[in-house]
């Protein structure tokens, strides 16, 4: 991206006209991977500083790799981060099993809910259709099932 062969450029937010830092806190990190894989062979230990050791971390930190990663890094800071990665992937895989369930029972209900809705109307209209064969006028078989004037004459 700079082609400078340095793997981490930080900047920070300035004025423009004195130079005064908006904030020590803000500031934006770019990683270039390819210049950091290439400087990490290079090295002994084959891992950079600190930073360069979380980002081998992120980059290597899967599956059956872990232990070895661990032995590696040799931090107690990696087991931690290890641990919370391990228990935020249990973690989404109950909170999705969750979801699922509670989806599950609100498609349930909406299914019992519309079957009741049906259901109701449905015998509406076969008491409209009962009321009307016996004669009842139409206007206490409206006030009697709800339904309209044009839906019981269907009837």
């Amino acid at each position: 991206m700079f082609n400078d062969g340095n793997w981490l450029h930080i900047f920070h937010c300035r004025d423009k006209e004195t130079g005064r830092i908006l904030h020590e806190d803000l500031c934006i990190f770019t990683v270039e991977p390819p210049v950091w894989q290439k400087l990490s062979q290079k090295e002994n230990e084959g891992i950079l500083e600190v930073l360069g050791k979380w980002l081998y971390f992120l980059t290597h930190a899967k599956g059956a790799q872990s232990e070895m990663l661990l032995n590696q890094l040799n931090e107690p800071m990696f087991q931690e981060a290890l641990d919370m990665i391990t228990g935020f992937t249990k973690e989404q895989k109950l909170r999705h099993a969750y979801d699922m369930r509670e989806n599950h029972e609100r498609i349930v209900q909406s299914y019992i809910h519309t079957g009741f809705l049906e259901g109701t109307q449905t015998a509406y209209r076969d008491i409209a259709r009962k009321l009307k064969a016996a004669g009842m006028p139409m206007e206490q078989i409206f006030q009697l099932t709800g339904l309209g004037a044009d839906e019981i004459e269907k009837l």
